[in-house]
């Protein structure tokens, strides 16, 4: 009995060792999901260099404003009601010439007749004191209300002799006040508020600020292209102090004060170059960088000088090996 159950151990222990080994061999439908070497050839995508200009530009946005030379500022010497006004701005004046006129003022007539029955009170009063016919009481009322009834009358007379505002200088009326839905008569006049301003001379500016460097290569007298409204004029640099710039145009009634103008300014330039787009090339920094070559199918790494570079293109500098024909790899399909 002993004999038999080990025989039948040992079966069954064989059997399981041919299962094992047999599962070794793929059955001829597995053998179909085995991977199979791939022998295609790699498909690059490449470009060629190309023959061309590299144009480096910086863009400023610039104000156009009024300048004025010996701009004197108008202020009426009373506070009191606008009249009347008689200029508007940009109109040439001559010294003396009637700018605007105050109001007369209500209490006017009041303050005259107060002042003219107390002049004559005082005096009718005086003169009976001096002969004794009124009392020292009588006349002292009599001059303090004559004094009360002066000072309004003088500062009357000082209105009325100020109310008209005149030219100080002769040129041009500028920054004159505004007033209200236009309407001027009636509008409060402080004598402390300038009311508006005379300039002998005036003239447009185009000024704005750049980086450090770039205004560094903005000198005077350098070209500009100025963009008013759409249309581009030749322009030049007047100013550059710091990032501070002003520029000019030959015509500046081209351009409109209170606008705001773009400044086209060319840095660096080459024309005619070889050149390619930026994601074909890897830059090692200002002079170097480096490309992937298709020769005879097989890529090659190349080590170039460089030029000049934009935002989205490179100079690639002759005597290197690199033409219009060249293949240069940008990746692979």
């Amino acid at each position: 009995m002993i004999k038999k159950a080990y025989i039948s151990i040992l079966l069954i222990i064989l059997l399981i060792c041919l299962t094992g080994c047999m599962s070794i061999f793929p059955k001829e439908d597995e053998m179909l999901l085995l991977p199979v070497p791939s022998t295609a050839p790699v498909e690059y995508k490449t470009i060629n260099p190309t023959k061309g200009d590299i144009v480096n530009s910086i863009t400023i946005l610039c104000n156009v404003a009024n300048r004025y030379e010996n701009l004197q500022d108008q202020f009426f010497s009373v506070d009191g009601y606008l009249e009347e006004l008689f200029v508007e701005n940009e109109q040439y004046v001559e010294k003396g010439q009637l700018i605007a006129v105050l109001s007369d003022r209500e209490d006017r007539e009041q303050v005259e007749n107060t002042y003219l029955n107390a002049l004559n009170e005082f005096i009718r009063v005086q003169d009976l004191y001096v002969k004794n016919a009124a009392t020292e009481y009588q006349f002292r009322r009599a001059e303090i209300a004559y004094n009360h009834a002066k000072e309004k009358y003088d500062d009357l007379y000082t209105y009325m002799t100020n109310k008209e505002l005149r030219a100080s200088q002769s040129g041009f009326i500028v920054n004159i006040r505004s007033f209200t839905n236009d309407i001027a008569k009636g509008t409060p006049i402080g004598k402390t508020i300038r009311f508006c301003s005379i300039a002998t001379g005036q003239y447009k500016s185009i000024s704005g600020t750049a980086s450090a460097a770039n205004a560094s290569k903005l000198k005077p007298g350098a070209s500009v292209i100025i963009v008013s409204k759409e249309i581009e004029y030749d322009g030049y640099v007047l100013t550059s102090e710091g990032t501070n710039l002003s520029f000019g145009l030959d015509d500046m009634d081209a351009v409109t004060a209170g606008e705001v103008v773009q400044i086209k300014v060319i840095i660096d330039e080459v024309y005619d170059v070889l050149k390619l787009p930026k994601y074909a090339v890897t830059i090692r920094d200002q002079k170097t960088a480096a490309v992937r070559v298709l020769k005879d199918n097989t890529p090659t790494n190349m080590e170039i000088n460089i030029g000049l570079a934009s935002s989205s293109e490179v100079e690639i500098l002759p005597g290197q090996g690199i033409d219009e024909d060249t293949m240069i790899i940008t990746g692979t399909n």
